[in-house]
């Protein structure tokens, strides 16, 4: 064997090797994880922390004490997934790991009698997303229309801090003017004033809007003729942006930051 073909063979023989160990560890550390959950479900549930010595006002602090530092989030989904392997129609400790933690704790906001074998099957095979989606479909079924709620997705965006500041200050407020802070529940207050915001955007700067998507689809078309090398003189490639309407509501605009 050359010297070449030698060092290959040990590289595999090292690679091959980690890999048995990692493998382990994530299979002790989903073990522990499920015996940890299990616990701290039977704990929390016959509220035994009460009776420890020490003075634990919380379960939470009771947690923090043992585990250290954890988040409240965490902490919930941690106890939640696991008490799926408890009570009546319980799942299996295994296929909870399978699903992971946050699947789990989103199929555990559900009645056992809820966590029919499709949706079980859903936790372990989709996303978080769809499960997600999949459940709280399933909990809107036993509510009235009027508090049927969708779900909830992370939208990050990244501002100067003084334009937060200006919508921090903004929304304490709006949040209860009347029309936001009525009785319909399907919405959080803060989403009622963000449609409140699109509705008036559109009855009130319609011109503006309309402006704006000419100039939008023309700057699309350029993009694509250029993208395409396409620049005779009755092509796309010499199609220009309109000029860019001066906004009424620009002033006011510029004025809320002063």
């Amino acid at each position: 064997m050359s010297g070449l073909n030698k060092r290959a063979a040990e590289l595999a023989e090292q690679a091959k090797q980690l890999d048995r160990q990692i493998r382990a560890v994530i299979e002790a550390t989903h073990r522990s994880l499920t015996e940890l959950g299990a616990m701290l479900f039977r704990m929390r549930e016959l509220r035994l922390w009460q009776h420890l010595p020490g003075e634990y006002t919380r379960f939470e602090d009771y947690v923090r004490d043992v585990v250290g530092p954890m988040s409240r989030s965490t902490l919930h989904e941690t106890v939640t997934a696991y008490s799926l392997i408890h009570g009546s129609n319980p799942i299996p400790a295994a296929m909870v790991n399978d699903m992971g933690i946050k699947k789990a704790a989103e199929l555990a906001r559900l009645e056992p009698a809820e966590r029919t074998p499709e949706l079980i099957q859903a936790a372990l095979e989709e996303r978080l997303p769809i499960v997600r989606k999949k459940v709280q479909d399933r909990i809107n079924e036993k509510l009235p229309p009027d508090e049927r709620k969708e779900v909830k997705v992370a939208f990050v965006r990244h501002f100067a801090p003084s334009v937060i500041q200006q919508y921090d200050d903004f929304m304490r407020v709006a949040i209860w003017m009347e029309g936001i802070r009525d009785t319909d529940r399907t919405l959080t207050l803060e989403e009622k004033v963000l449609l409140a915001l699109i509705a008036d955007f559109r009855a009130n700067f319609s011109e503006e809007l309309e402006d704006a998507e000419q100039h939008m689809i023309a700057l699309s078309a350029k993009k694509n003729a250029d993208v395409k090398d396409v620049g005779d003189e009755n092509g796309a490639g010499n199609t220009a942006p309109p000029k860019r309407p001066k906004s009424s509501w620009a002033g006011r605009s510029r004025q809320c930051s002063t």
